[in-house]
């Protein structure tokens, strides 16, 4: 039986960490899943969110050491999903990327892709202005909102993963790491980006420019099982 993983990272936005984990409960699926939240430990609200829900839910929860920062604690949350996990594909959110109800089913329709080496990633976010809810596209780039690769991927960068703090882990894994590989994402999003407050690598208007997405399935209301492959280049 394929295990079926998905990590999320949380740090010091509780109402964040509330939405993500309310929207992740609600999708199609979730009970097939083993689900860990990994904490920065710099908010004791957000760890009254999480132990709420580890109360609903049969959940697991890892607190790093320390307070720490935003790669270490993804890196800490793909070694959950690799390494603890034994997963052959994982699945990563962060505490501001909000699932759609198929979001899951997404992922899973993408994994089929791993045998193909020139895929690195599939992510479950866009900014696409057109296409059709079941078309899946691909674009040779890294996008972090909503996320998941293969162990032999993975392992190509795992121990080169952290670089230094002021240096956003997913600048090194799409222009270091990625090399000419694509991604898989859907026309239509199957996830939004809510982190417009309190980001460790953003502003609020940056948000806006570069990370809000309003056009996706969560507000559409579109729910697909199976995708098209629609491959339309997005560089």
């Amino acid at each position: 039986m394929v295990r079926k993983t998905v990590t999320v990272s949380v740090c010091r936005r509780p109402e964040y960490t509330r939405r993500t984990l309310e929207a992740l409960m609600a999708c199609e699926g979730i009970g097939e899943y083993m689900v860990g939240i990994v904490v920065d430990p710099q908010c004791d609200e957000t760890m009254r969110v999480v132990n709420e829900f580890l109360l609903r839910r049969p959940w697991e929860k890892w607190v790093m050491g320390n307070p720490s920062n935003c790669n270490a604690t993804i890196r800490a949350s793909l070694h959950v999903g690799f390494d603890m996990w034994k997963s052959e594909y994982h699945i990563h959110l962060e505490d501001d990327t909000v699932p759609a109800p198929d979001c899951l089913r997404w992922f899973e329709w993408a994994a089929q892709f791993g045998d193909n080496k020139n895929f690195f990633t599939a992510s479950a976010y866009s900014r696409d202005k057109d296409g059709d809810a079941d078309e899946g596209r691909a674009r040779l780039w890294f996008t972090p909102w909503g996320w998941a690769t293969w162990r032999d991927r993975f392992e190509e960068f795992a121990h080169k993963f952290v670089g230094p703090p002021e240096l956003s882990w997913d600048v090194s894994v799409n222009h270091v790491f990625r090399g000419y590989r694509w991604e898989i994402y859907p026309a239509l999003a199957r996830t939004t980006n809510i982190g417009a407050e309190l980001g460790e690598h953003a502003t609020p208007e940056l948000w806006d420019i570069e990370q809000r997405n309003d056009r996706w399935a969560g507000a559409t209301g579109d729910r697909c099982s199976q995708w098209r492959a629609g491959w339309i280049p997005r560089t």
